[in-house]
């Protein structure tokens, strides 16, 4: 009997994962179908280039430290202190690579775009600065889920995707008033809405609080935003522009945010803590 009923709750337990991913399949697809259905191939066209570019650096880097982390909680978590001390290392390190690249991306957009799809997609340029925007709180959010399944928490995983799918499509069928811009921003507009109420929800009765997640991801933020007021006042206050403004300002903005982390002993021992996990030495050294 017992090896039913544990068979039972691992289905049981499938079957939350594979509604989520469907509700995250059908937000991840939408706005490509509504747009290119109502507003044509054209409109697309930039929006998924614009889409795809500020997707792409974030998930190079959170897949596989999500991937490293999934074991190590699942070990380690009927310790609710140690838990918790590996979730938020992990929401800073997550923080410490996605809002820097988010906030480097919202203002250099331009030059991102002319750089890597070249003049023809400028008019890309306004969805690709909103969608940093929204990046900037999303990549970290979405690892809540992380938390959920790591903690058997499957039927508040899956209420969580529902909810925040239904969100995303009906910002987008309201974006579409605007054009691509309008799908952009209101998507955007959703995401920091939803933002706290989703992490107090999937926090509420666990080791993770929210004071301790913004405690882990407030250095990051703020020397992101110092350091994009360094390059964005000589940018739009004092107009430099030119191959070699934009290269000073990508090198002065990631070394001085390098210089300024660095600086921390907290994200050292972090990172060390991260970095050693990923080499496959055991989650008690965390």
């Amino acid at each position: 009997m017992q090896r039913r009923s544990g068979v039972r709750k691992m289905l049981k337990f499938g079957g939350y994962i594979t509604g989520a991913k469907f509700a995250q399949l059908l937000e991840n697809n939408m706005d490509m179908i509504l747009i290119g259905r109502i507003l044509g191939a054209d409109l697309l066209g930039l929006y998924s280039k614009a889409h795809n570019l500020y997707k792409q650096p974030i998930a190079q880097v959170r897949g596989p430290l999500i991937q490293v982390a999934i074991p190590a909680l699942s070990a380690i978590k009927n310790d609710p202190q140690r838990y918790a001390r590996y979730m938020y290392r992990l929401f800073e390190i997550i923080a410490t690579v996605a809002v820097p690249i988010s906030i480097y991306c919202l203002i250099e957009a331009d030059f991102i775009i002319k750089l890597l799809l070249g003049p023809k997609w400028l008019a890309a340029i306004p969805v690709f600065r909103i969608l940093a925007i929204s990046a900037i709180v999303m990549a970290v959010a979405n690892v809540r889920g992380l938390a959920l399944l790591s903690l058997g928490l499957g039927s508040r995983y899956l209420t969580i995707w529902v909810i925040q799918a239904v969100g995303v499509v009906t910002s987008f069928a309201i974006g579409l008033n605007w054009s691509i811009v309008g799908v952009a921003a209101a998507y955007t507009i959703f995401c920091y809405i939803f933002f706290i109420p989703s992490l107090a929800w999937c926090f509420k009765g666990t080791p993770l609080t929210m004071k301790g997640f913004f405690k882990a991801v407030a250095p990051a933020a703020m020397t992101s935003v110092t350091c994009g007021a360094a390059i964005a006042v000589p940018k739009y206050v004092l107009g430099w522009e030119g191959g070699a403004a934009h290269i000073a300002f990508a090198l002065g903005f990631f070394g001085m945010f390098a210089g300024m982390s660095l600086m921390r002993r907290e994200f050292r021992d972090n990172a060390g803590a991260i970095i050693r996990q990923a080499l496959g030495m055991s989650p008690a050294t965390l």
